[in-house]
């Protein structure tokens, strides 16, 4: 009797093990699984978010478009999304993206604290992170945020490339342009107020006018952000 039930336990178990294998399989490897994950998330949330479309493997690459996200008062609109990443190297400790690439992207920023209350004191949030970080290659074009300032804030196009340990955020670099604006943040950045951070920023600003001159500059910072 002891065997027998030992041995339906036993089928049971490598039952719901290869099951589950294929599942996994599924929504990493296949474009379907990765599709039902999307749908599946983007019905979690319930509140005006939308996937008009989305392609790839889960495990290597996702090609999203018309991705509209409702976070509480904040929209994040964008009409272009691949992520090329490895997920292989979490499993080391690393979340390691070696593209991030994304267009057309609006922002909407309510400007609010949860209880309805004007943000005015600035504070350094904690941004440790539980494993490191590495990206490899970050490109956003034609972004506009609004709730920052009382105009809309438009840039043409920003990049990056960094990495981080436990305390810091090494940037390699940071490069904004907008049409005023070009500048170039490198150095590393504390993700907590007691870290230290050590950043250089270099840039050109030169105004709509047609006989404007353009100024360059560059600034140094180092110490604790707080």
């Amino acid at each position: 009797m002891m065997i027998k039930l030992l041995k339906s336990l036993l089928c049971s178990l490598s039952t719901m093990t290869v099951l589950l294998a294929g599942l996994v399989f599924f929504i990493t490897w296949t474009e379907p699984g990765l599709q039902l994950l999307g749908r599946l998330g983007i019905a979690s949330l319930d509140n005006g978010s939308s996937i008009e479309s989305i392609r790839g493997r889960l495990g290597r690459s996702i090609e999203i478009h018309g991705l509209k996200l409702v976070l509480g008062e904040d929209r994040y609109d964008i009409a272009e999304l691949q992520l090329d990443w490895s997920p292989r190297q979490v499993l080391a400790g690393q979340l390691r993206i070696d593209r991030l690439s994304a267009d057309q992207v609006a922002i909407k920023i309510s400007g609010k604290t949860r209880d309805g209350q004007d943000e005015e004191d600035f504070s350094v949030p904690d941004l440790r992170l539980p494993i490191g970080l590495q990206l490899v290659e970050a490109n956003i074009g034609n972004i506009q945020i609004e709730g920052l300032s009382r105009e809309p804030l438009q840039a043409e196009r920003i990049s990056l490339s960094a990495h981080s340990d436990a305390e810091r955020l090494h940037i390699e670099p940071l490069h904004l342009v907008t049409p005023q604006i070009d500048a170039t943040l490198a150095g590393q950045l504390g993700l907590h107020a007691q870290a230290d951070s050590d950043l250089t920023l270099q840039w050109k600003f030169a105004s709509d006018s047609a006989d404007a001159l353009a100024t360059t500059g560059q600034l140094a910072a180092q110490g604790t952000l707080q």
